[in-house]
């Protein structure tokens, strides 16, 4: 295990805060999801209580990663490339989505915050909300396949660096 984290070479402290990051997201997710009566996870399909698992065991797998990368265990490259590899295909099945069925992206709102944000508004308005959320999406996608691409050829590069 590594004495501090000064040890880390400077790629590898990115991923690794990449992670802490991710974990404290995932985290705020949860107790997002559970502030609303019916929480909503990958395009809408799980709801209630089975989305608020899903966040806690997502924050789970990012913490126990974050840590991998930390003390430098070797599962935690195989754990780090799977889950990248993960997130660039959902993100990719994202993005198809959201560009070509982007009327169902304001089905992933709760019932409550999608009556909150249509309150009185317009077709015109409710045309540019759902455009706002179509290009957010996108660009977010985007983002995340960047990232996790450039954290696989990182990893990829310095598989050295875990060790035991």
């Amino acid at each position: 295990m590594l004495e501090n984290f000064t040890e880390m070479k400077l790629g590898m402290k990115f991923v690794f805060m990449y992670y802490v990051l991710a974990s404290v997201f995932a985290l705020m997710g949860t107790a997002t999801a559970m502030a609303y009566l019916e929480p909503r996870l990958l395009t809408g399909f799980v709801q209630g209580m089975p989305a608020i698992a899903i966040n806690i065991l997502v924050f789970g797998i990012w913490t126990i990663l974050a840590y991998g990368i930390y003390s430098a265990k070797k599962w935690a490259e195989k754990g780090v490339l799977a889950w990248n590899a993960y997130g660039i295909l959902f993100s990719l099945i994202n993005l198809v989505m959201a560009i070509a069925m982007p009327d169902s992206l304001l089905n992933t709102l709760p019932a409550d915050m999608k009556a909150e944000v249509l309150a009185g508004t317009t077709a015109a308005e409710s045309a540019m909300i759902l455009e706002f959320m179509k290009y957010s999406v996108i660009a977010s996608d985007i983002i995340v396949i960047l990232i996790s691409g450039s954290i696989l050829y990182y990893i990829l590069k310095n598989k050295y660096y875990f060790r035991n």
